[in-house]
C-alpha cells in the first residue's frame, strides 16, 4: 500500500482509515495502526511542514514476516525543535508504546517514521 496525502489536518482522518485497512489486510490490530498513523501524520503536519503551506505526506504499508509495517514520511524541515511548541509532545511516546519497534529516519529533506506491529495469531 502506498498513499500520498496533502499536508493538511484533513489528512489525519484519511491516514487513520488507510492504516485500519492495512492492519486488516495484514492481520494486525487496526486501532493500534490507526492511532500510530494519526500521531505520525500529525507530527508531519505540525512539525515537518511548519514553515510551508504545501507538502506531501507519504504512507507506505506492507507485511514483513510476522509484522505489519507502516511508514509515514514527509519532505519538510526534518527533526528539529519547533520554536512555537513548548515541551515534548506525546506522539512519539504513544507510538513507541503501541508499536513493536519504531525507527526515525532522516531524509534529505524530511523525516520518516517506520513502525512495526506484530501480526496477531
Amino acid at each position: 500500500m502506498s498513499v500520498d496525502l496533502p499536508s493538511g489536518s484533513a489528512s489525519i482522518a484519511v491516514a487513520r482509515r488507510v492504516a485500519r485497512d492495512l492492519a486488516r489486510s495484514c492481520g494486525a490490530d487496526p486501532n493500534d495502526l490507526a492511532l500510530a498513523a494519526s500521531e505520525a501524520v500529525t507530527n508531519a503536519v505540525v512539525h515537518g511542514y511548519r514553515d510551508k503551506e504545501d507538502g506531501a505526506i507519504e504512507l507506505v504499508g506492507y507485511q514483513d514476516g510476522e509484522h505489519c509495517v507502516l511508514e509515514v514520511a514527509d519532505r519538510g524541515v526534518g527533526m528539529r525543535p519547533h520554536p512555537g511548541v513548548h515541551g515534548l509532545g506525546m506522539g512519539l511516546p504513544v507510538i513507541s508504546t503501541i508499536a513493536d519497534s519504531v525507527e526515525i529516519l532522516s531524509l534529505n529533506p524530511g523525516t520518516a517514521i517506520r513502525m512495526r506491529f506484530r501480526i496477531a495469531g
